[in-house]
């Protein structure tokens, strides 16, 4: 079956070669894990920080079994340091607090455009 994967930040060097950017569409076993992707891609788990599928988190759900088309966004730990978002200045949490909560719905938002494809 195929699916999407979008990797960012330090992520983006387990993408297979022929990939666009920050993304690729790969072929995969039926059945296959969101953990087995993750293994598959060969990502350290403690690197898959945040982990999307089709713009949900899954919260740490790694047996979570795709499905064809599924798209898969993997993030990095984030610590410290700030982003803008919509003109502000927001500091970004540890990332004991993203693993517990998952980003704000200001971070989602402004992530939103940028992992659903049209």
């Amino acid at each position: 079956m195929k699916i999407e994967i979008k990797l960012f930040a330090t992520l983006k060097k387990y993408l297979p070669p022929d990939a666009d950017g920050s993304s690729a569409t790969i072929e995969v076993k039926n059945g296959l894990t969101v953990g087995g992707l993750i293994e598959h891609l060969k990502i350290p788990k403690e690197l898959a920080q945040l982990v999307l599928v089709n713009g949900v988190n899954i919260e740490g759900d790694y047996g979570r079994k795709l499905q064809e088309e599924d798209t898969v966004s993997i993030f990095p730990p984030v610590a410290g340091g700030s982003m803008v978002i919509e003109g502000q200045r927001v500091l970004s949490p540890p990332p004991h607090v993203l693993r517990r909560r998952g980003p704000s719905p200001a971070v989602l938002g402004e992530l939103t455009p940028h992992l659903i494809k049209a």
